[in-house]
Parts: structure tokens; C-alpha cells; sequence
């Protein structure tokens, strides 16, 4: 069977981040509290996200690059909000992510949802 090519209707490709004007930053505090600067492509117009990746990890692998996270963050991330339901709302939970890797079956320390 060949192969289909699909492509987004509106393609979103991140820029880098932003301050809170929509100014670009070369670097931010915390990563999962910032916003950030992206285009859709079809239009070529430059947006400022509405909010944080603290919402939800929803980047393509090259934008989260272009973001500063390595491959191997990008896909611990997606692989946690994928068998947990929850999302990584920090760099300390994204660290604590990290020093508790080997441990296949884990809830952060600090749970902010019901169980």
C-alpha cells in the first residue's frame, strides 16, 4: 500500500519564547510556566500561546526542541502524560520525573488531582 501524505490544515510551528508583552526571550525561569511565540503557516501570522505547557505537553518533537527540551525530556514527557493522565506543571517535576525513572509505576509527591 502506498504511502499518504496529509498535511495540517493550520500547522502551527513555535518560534521561541515570549515575556508576557509577546516580546521573544532568548530564555525563561521555568519552562512549563512560560509562554511562547508561534505561526501557523498557512497565514504566516505570529501568535502568543494563550497558555503554559503546564496545561498539557502538546508539541511536536521539533517544536519542543526549538523550545530548549532534548529528545530524551520530550519523550519522558509524553510517555508520562500518556500513562498518568496528569501533566508535568514544572521544572521540579520535571526533575523529580527524571530522578525517579527507574521506578516504572510512580505519582509525583505532590498529587494535584483526586486519586
Amino acid at each position: 500500500m502506498p504511502r499518504v501524505y496529509r498535511a495540517d490544515s493550520e500547522r502551527v510551528n513555535i518560534l521561541g519564547w515570549a515575556d508576557d508583552d509577546g516580546n521573544p526571550v532568548d530564555d525563561v525561569p521555568d519552562r512549563f510556566q512560560a509562554r511562547y511565540l508561534y505561526t501557523v503557516t498557512r497565514t504566516g501570522e505570529v501568535y502568543l500561546s494563550v497558555t503554559p505547557l503546564a496545561h498539557g505537553f502538546y508539541l511536536k518533537m521539533a517544536d519542543a526542541v526549538a523550545l530548549g527540551f532534548s529528545s530524551e525530556e520530550y519523550l519522558k514527557l509524553c510517555n508520562w502524560e500518556n500513562q498518568s493522565s496528569r501533566h508535568i506543571e514544572s521544572e521540579d517535576e520535571l526533575n523529580w520525573l527524571f530522578r525517579d525513572e527507574e521506578n516504572e509505576y510512580f505519582t509525583p509527591p505532590y498529587p494535584r488531582y483526586p486519586l
